[in-house]
Formats: structure tokens, C-alpha cells, sequence
């Protein structure tokens, strides 16, 4: 029955396109993997931050809830399917350090720090890890 047969039932049947099937697979793999998502949220906001700091400051990172740690993140991972890690120095002592983070309580304030390697040579970039 086309739209047109349907008014002389009293109601109007709307028309609607087929579904773009094409980004399906795409978009299954992110919603069965949050922690995936997360994690390709977080490289995009850090390479971004990361874009804009000038050669003598070095991208770090500060854990919002909690004691307020801020730590030079040396990389980024996830493990499927809702955390997130995080490694590096903290920044106050150079003490290693390793965030395993839940998806749901996660708050990462990203900052600059002053460089204390030679300035003359390319700043490090935080590293990215595959799913662990």
C-alpha cells in the first residue's frame, strides 16, 4: 500500500529511508566495547592538547577525584570492556604510577607542565597502547 492508499483509511502512513547499514559493525564494536570508545575519546582530547602547548611545556595529567595527583602520562590503554589505564611519573617526586580507572569514574583534568628535559630536542608524546 503506498502513502497515498493509506489516507483513505483515516491515517496517514509516514514514509521512511532504509537504514544506512553501512557503519553497523562500527557502531556494535563501540557500544560492546566502552571502555574502546573511551579510550579513542581520550587520545583525540590529548593529541588536540597536546597540538597547542608550546616546546617547553609537557602535557601531564591531574586525577580530579581524589587527592589531586598530577602525573606526566607516559601512556594510555584500556581493557575491555570498562577500564582505562593510565601510567607515568607523578610529578612532584617522580615516583611511578599506574591509574586502573572505571569508565563510569573517570576525570582526567589535563595540564602543563615545564619540560625538565633539554627543550631543544622534540617534547615527549604521550603513547597509546592497543586493548591490554
Amino acid at each position: 500500500m503506498s502513502n497515498d492508499d493509506s489516507s483513505k483509511w483515516g491515517f496517514y502512513l509516514p514514509s521512511f529511508r532504509e537504514p544506512d547499514y553501512s557503519k553497523m559493525e562500527e557502531l556494535y564494536e563501540k557500544m560492546s566495547s566502552p571502555a574502546q570508545a573511551m579510550f579513542e575519546n581520550i587520545v583525540e582530547r590529548i593529541q588536540k592538547f597536546e597540538e597547542n602547548l608550546p616546546n617547553d611545556l609537557q602535557a601531564a595529567g591531574n586525577l580530579v577525584n581524589g587527592p589531586g595527583v598530577t602525573f606526566l602520562i607516559d601512556k594510555v590503554a584500556y581493557m575491555d570492556p570498562d577500564i582505562i589505564l593510565f601510567s607515568g611519573l607523578r610529578s612532584s617526586d617522580g615516583a611511578v604510577v599506574e591509574l586502573v580507572q572505571h569508565i563510569s569514574q573517570l576525570n582526567l583534568l589535563l595540564t602543563a607542565l615545564p619540560r625538565k628535559d633539554d627543550t631543544t630536542k622534540p617534547r615527549r608524546k604521550i603513547g597509546f597502547l592497543p586493548r591490554e
